[in-house]
């Protein structure tokens, strides 16, 4: 037997595995509330292929854009701060009122 032959046979195709198949089957594993290595196990899916095709999923959809106010502060600024999000020392993301802070939260989910 030829090595190409043999290599043939090695490769494993699923056609039945399409977006749509892991589409449903993320959305089956979110509303079963269990997690991801749970559900795959209990259902006789494979975990690396789930984890696999969400990759792809993940990198085929555009990022999502909020608009926001960008504002300098200075430290002796006193209103109160409900939230906030940090990247690094010099960049900050903060919510002094709840509807932006709830507004932002509704766009991400």
């Amino acid at each position: 037997m030829s090595t190409l032959n043999t290599a043939k046979q090695a490769t494993r195709h699923y056609p039945h595995e399409d977006e749509a198949y892991w589409t449903d089957i993320y959305s089956r594993v979110k509303s079963s509330g269990g997690s991801r290595k749970a559900y795959c196990k209990t259902h006789d899916i494979n975990y690396d292929r789930l984890g696999y095709w969400l990759s792809r999923q993940r990198q085929r959809k555009p990022t999502k854009l909020i608009a926001v106010k960008v504002a300098h502060s200075s430290s002796s600024d006193t209103r109160v701060v409900i939230a906030s999000v940090r990247w690094s020392p010099t960049q900050e993301l903060v919510f002094h009122d709840v509807e932006s802070l709830c507004a932002v939260m509704k766009r991400l989910s």
